[in-house]
Order: C-alpha cells, then structure tokens, then sequence
C-alpha cells in the first residue's frame, strides 16, 4: 500500500514541476489506509489477520488454520469492556481423527492473567468457546489470549505438524 500511495504522489509530483499549467493550484490529500490496526474479531483464514495469531497455528488452509496444542491470539479491546467487561468467543472444529487419536480435549483460556473456564468437548463437531472476560483483565489496547488443549495429536503421529483443533475465528465483544 505504501509504494502505491508512494508511486501516485512521485506521479503528481512530476507532473507539476514538469511544467503541467493550471490556473489553479489544486491540493493533493495523500490519504492512507491503515491496515495495521488490530482487530476485535479475525477470522483465521484472513491473510491480514494473521499478525494476530501470535503463535501455535499453521498455514492457511481452505480458509481456516490448524492450531497446535498451545494457541495465542491478540485482540483490539472494544469500546467499553475496559469498563463493562467483554465476552471472548472462539469459533472451532475438533475433526473426528484428532478427537479418535487424542481423546476428548479441553480448551482453556488467560488472558492477563485471569483464567478462563475450560470446557471439555465430549464428541467431535463443530463449537464456539464462549466465556466472560472481567473488565479488570481488559485494560489495554489490545489483549492477548493464551489457549491450551489438554488433547491433541503429537508432531509425527498422523503427519510431522502438532495438531489441535482447526480454528475458525475468535473476537472480543464488549458486555
């Protein structure tokens, strides 16, 4: 994005001092997209999501990502949870082959260090980890959520990659 805005401006630049006649000065606003700013929600297959999937997941795959057994995210605090508290939900599938391999898992979650209840998933599916975030853990700009499975597939069990859950999206609602 920089080198395009970069390129237009040089253009405009060039044009003017190349003796381009105008009765009137016209001003150039060089406006740019901010791309870089943290999300309250991502979804795992979203390439410019994936600067906040800080560790523990794989390359993209048909528009979602394997986890390893140990995951974080980072989300963009919403407006009024640092008062009110938020919700954190995260969207996954636990494919029948890791749940017959590894067991029933349990996902928890922290995030500055206030525990997250786990949950244990009894069957294979498709599910949303859903828990309340005290508004005393978000009080930053942007938080981050460490997650861990009690189960999941070791490296050079099926294949050389750890496998956890496929994720599917995560966000950070404000209450």
């Amino acid at each position: 994005m920089w080198r395009l805005t970069a390129t237009a401006l040089v253009a405009l630049l060039a044009l003017e001092s190349a003796g381009c006649k105008s009765r009137r000065r016209s001003k150039v606003n060089v406006v740019e997209e901010d791309n870089t700013q943290i999300a309250t929600a991502v979804r795992t297959g979203e390439p410019r999501h994936a600067v906040q999937l800080i560790k523990g997941f794989h390359e993209v795959e048909s528009g979602w990502r394997w986890t390893r057994g140990q995951f974080a995210i980072t989300l963009r605090v919403p407006p009024g949870a640092a008062a009110k508290g938020g919700e954190f939900a995260f969207s996954m599938t636990i494919p029948d082959t890791v749940f017959q391999k590894a067991g029933p898992p349990s996902l928890s979650c922290a995030v500055n260090g206030a525990g997250l209840a786990p949950e244990e998933y009894a069957k294979s599916g498709n599910y949303t980890y859903t828990r309340a975030v005290p508004a005393t853990a978000l009080s930053a700009e942007a938080v981050t959520f460490e997650c861990s499975l009690t189960k999941f597939i070791p490296s050079g069990i099926l294949e050389e990659r750890e496998l956890g859950v496929i994720a599917l999206s995560a966000a950070l609602i404000s209450k």
